[in-house]
């Protein structure tokens, strides 16, 4: 007898991924990106005629770090607002009212934010390309996308947990951005030896080293200095940051899929 052929994976997931990137595509992502990337190579290049030493190396830091923010920026506000909108409109009532499962449409959802934060990733690197060697570009290009893919589905959990609240999606989202950009620091001024041994400081310090272990360290994501000055070895530099992106997008997922298949729409 013929084997029949088995579907690892739904068809449906691929037709809400496709439908979920015609949408952010006609929300103009692409041009709100380009209009950023255009903002960001005057700036940077009016930047770096004013420094006095080592300008292309000021004016590659400092697009890098602008290409990263609005980079993640702008994709947490996409999926924050595309969310909001199926629910208001009464969209997502409609999707689950076909043979689909909750599962399949958050899937579908994700995957197709993760292709439109990769074209995001993949359109600031190819112009920091022109700023260093390709091989730099590459690194910063691979950081950038898994830091998006991070972002991304933790700012799906937090427009899922917070009932659609724009604002409280958007400040919880940013507060964990920030958070895990600045812990590493954080972390080292809690540890001087300027702070007084008290019982605040001791409960701080705790706080701190909690906080520390807890959360991603988006500070190793996407460095600047990659493209600035090379020094880094690929094979070290990826393997962490691939596995916290891995892990804690893992735990962003999972959470928000609960949260997702308890509602009562």
């Amino acid at each position: 007898m013929p084997k029949e052929n088995k579907i690892l994976i739904p068809p449906e997931i691929f037709v809400i991924m496709q439908y979920t990137l015609r949408e952010v595509v006609q929300n103009r992502l692409l041009w709100i990106v380009l209009f950023f990337a255009l903002i960001g190579i005057g700036g940077a290049a009016f930047v770096g005629d004013l420094a006095i030493i080592e300008n292309r190396a000021v004016e590659t830091s400092l697009l890098a770090a602008a290409y990263r923010f609005c980079a993640v920026f702008v994709m947490v506000i996409v999926v924050i607002s595309t969310i909001v909108r199926e629910f208001n409109d009464k969209c997502l009532v409609l999707y689950l009212s076909l043979p689909i499962s909750r599962a399949i449409y958050f899937v579908g959802k994700l995957a197709g934010f993760y292709i439109a934060g990769i074209i995001v990733a993949f359109i600031f690197s190819l112009i920091m390309a022109y700023y260093a060697d390709f091989p730099r570009a590459l690194l910063w290009f691979s950081s950038l996308a898994c830091e998006i893919i991070l972002m991304t589905t933790f700012g799906l959990f937090c427009v899922i947990t917070f009932n659609q609240q724009v604002l409280a999606s958007l400040s919880a989202a940013f507060l964990f951005y920030l958070l895990c950009r600045v812990s590493d620091t954080i972390y080292l001024i809690s540890q001087g030896e300027i702070l007084l041994h008290t019982t605040g400081s001791t409960f701080i310090q705790w706080v701190v080293k909690v906080l520390v272990v807890v959360l991603p360290n988006l500070e190793r994501f996407t460095r600047t200095e990659w493209l600035a000055y090379g020094d880094f070895s690929a094979g070290d530099v990826m393997f962490p940051i691939v596995a916290q992106t891995v892990i804690y997008t893992v735990l962003a997922a999972a959470a928000a899929l609960i949260d997702f298949r308890r509602k009562n729409l």
